[in-house]
């Protein structure tokens, strides 16, 4: 009987946090892609689709729209996010109503990026660098402008 006491409640009755995320449904822009890269870049999470955060109800997704949703959301973040992202997508069933469940796992291959924002992955290699190095590799792939700017940014000495 004290273990039930001390389990934590289903996630679907915890508060939003840094490893959890409600949507009511499945929201347009790249507010998904976001925050599965940031799982992925982090400790990982879940993003419950089905459920009003404020005030928090369970609204659930239709049965006849779960599966296309699933697809849906597999293919959008196999399309948005780089390196590839493989998230658990499963259903789960509260109160008679069907909750859809992205886990998000932390990713082995960090730093994960939006495909759209382009690959900043370069930027975490090479900042224990010298200067000189740093502008050499940088210069090569960006305006002038832009390695300026790098530069400035990184408290580097030589």
């Amino acid at each position: 009987m004290d273990q039930l006491k001390n389990a934590a409640p289903p996630f679907w009755e915890q508060p939003e946090s840094r490893r959890l995320e409600f949507k009511e449904e499945f929201p347009q822009g790249d507010q998904i892609a976001k925050t599965v890269v940031a799982f992925a870049n982090g400790a990982g999470g879940k993003i419950v689709l089905g459920v009003r955060d404020n005030p928090r109800q369970i609204t659930g997704i239709p049965d006849d729209q779960l599966f296309a949703l699933e697809e849906q959301i597999s293919n959008y973040i196999a399309d948005s996010c780089a390196p590839t992202v493989v998230p658990e997508v499963y259903i789960q069933s509260v109160d008679g109503k069907n909750l859809l469940v992205v886990e998000v796992f932390p990713g082995s291959h960090k730093p994960y990026y939006l495909k759209a924002k382009g690959n900043t992955r370069e930027l975490a290699f090479g900042l224990d660098q010298p200067i000189s190095r740093l502008h050499r590799r940088f210069s090569k792939n960006w305006k002038d402008s832009g390695a300026r700017s790098l530069l400035m940014l990184c408290p580097c000495t030589m």
